[in-house]
Formats: structure tokens, C-alpha cells, sequence
């Protein structure tokens, strides 16, 4: 009997593992990438938008993740959204598994302005909400059955809600393509937990708009876009999820 209920026990739990991996591509075979970048028709649309503290604060998760494929779209089911598989980095607030699904607006009809869909390979450092329930959906019964991925997670403020990461030799940062999310850290100092940033010299800023520009020839295109080390940006999260944590 006790060998039975052993083998059941394994046998569930491998179970539970193969569908937490299922998902997972095996094999290059397996990746899909994203149809476009950007879609024909364009929108302005920023959505809400977060200063760095704010973001840090009202995310349930901030993540640095790897995007592994893309996964599907919604089309005629609003609002338009992509779905993308994600590898966890690091988590600095809140839980998500190893891999999750990651909602975001748009799809290969229609794309917002300066907010590309994510491509394989990206790798950003995220503040997401966590995945909805049917009652905070509010959407009703029908809209939530034909929700496909229903337990994504989703930026909750468009492109002021990433910050998209480059590595230059052994060094890793971090750039705000619009300038908004980190507009307070360089405007007023006094808002910034750690007190400094490190002024990055011209050739590291026109290395990495060079990186963007190799993914996304529009990203650079805007003087708004910011770069950091991405150390330092962690230091700042810390610092602030620290201070949540003691309130």
C-alpha cells in the first residue's frame, strides 16, 4: 500500500511538473517570433503613467525578465493583446514562477506609439500586476471565457512600466525609452532613495542607442530616452521595497 500510494504521489508530481513545462520550447523549432514590431496602424495611447517610485509601489511584481516566444494575440476580443513567454531573471517584489505568461496591448492590427511589441531575446525589467481573477475582470462571464491565458501577467502602465536592459562587455543597463518613468530621479535628485546615478559618458550612450537600434530602428529616434547602470537601478528598487517593507 505505502508503495502504491508512493508511485501515485510521484506520478502527480511529475504530472504537475510536465504542465508547468509545457509551455517551455524545447528546441529553436519551437520559438515563435513576433509577427511585427510595429503594426500598420499606430495609436497614441500612454495609458496611466508612473514615476519610478510610483511604478515600484504599485506593481505587485518587479521582475527582470528574458522573453523566450511569442505566444498568441487577441484580435477581434478588446483590447488588443500579445501574449509572450517569459523566463524570471531575478524577482525584487512580490512571487511569479520560473516562466510565466506576459500580457501586453497590442497586436500585429494595431500598436500604441513608442510602445513596440516584445520580441525573443528581449530582456526588460518589468512592473507588472499580478494575473486577474473573473471578478476583478469585471468584463463579464462571456468576455472572460473567451479571455485566452487567464493567468497572465500584465504591465499595468503601457511603456512607462519597462525598462529594457543591454549589455555592454560584462556590463548590464538599463534603458527608459521615454523618459517618464525615470524623469524625477534626474530632474530632482531628492527623490531618488540612493541620492546619485552615475552620468554615463557619450560613448556608452551611443553604444547602446546603437543596440536599440539593431532590434527597433524607431527606439532611439526620441531624445527622451534615458540610460543607467542597472545596478544601480536594483539599488533604487531595493531601497524602495525596503521602505514598503517597514511601513
Amino acid at each position: 500500500m505505502k508503495r502504491l500510494i508512493a508511485l501515485l504521489l510521484t506520478a502527480a508530481l511529475l504530472t504537475a511538473i510536465l504542465a508547468g513545462c509545457a509551455l517551455i520550447p524545447r528546441n529553436a523549432a519551437e520559438v515563435k517570433q513576433t509577427p511585427v514590431r510595429y503594426a500598420e496602424k499606430t495609436v497614441y495611447g500612454q495609458g496611466l503613467m508612473y514615476f519610478f517610485d510610483e511604478a515600484v509601489a504599485e506593481a505587485d511584481v518587479v521582475a527582470d525578465v528574458t522573453v523566450l516566444s511569442w505566444l498568441d494575440e487577441v484580435l477581434d476580443n478588446p483590447p488588443p493583446r500579445s501574449y509572450f513567454l517569459v523566463q524570471v531573471n531575478t524577482v525584487f517584489k512580490g512571487n511569479t514562477p520560473d516562466t510565466f505568461v506576459l500580457a501586453q496591448a497590442g497586436n500585429s492590427e494595431m500598436t500604441f506609439d513608442r510602445d513596440p511589441l516584445h520580441q525573443v531575446g528581449d530582456r526588460l525589467l518589468m512592473f507588472l500586476n499580478d494575473p486577474v481573477t473573473e471578478e476583478e475582470w469585471g468584463g463579464g462571464p462571456e468576455a472572460w471565457e473567451r479571455m485566452v491565458y487567464k493567468d497572465s501577467y500584465s504591465s499595468f502602465a503601457m511603456n512607462s512600466s519597462y525598462m529594457e536592459l543591454y549589455p555592454i562587455g560584462d556590463t548590464l543597463y538599463a534603458a527608459d525609452r521615454n523618459g517618464f518613468l525615470t524623469k524625477k530621479i534626474i530632474q530632482r535628485r531628492a527623490f531618488s532613495k540612493s541620492g546619485a546615478y552615475t552620468q554615463l559618458d557619450d560613448e556608452i550612450r551611443r553604444a547602446l542607442r546603437g543596440q536599440m537600434d539593431e532590434v527597433d530602428p524607431f527606439a532611439s529616434s526620441g531624445h527622451r530616452t534615458r540610460f543607467f547602470w542597472y545596478d544601480e537601478v536594483v539599488r533604487e528598487i531595493e531601497l524602495l521595497t525596503n521602505e514598503e517593507g517597514e511601513t
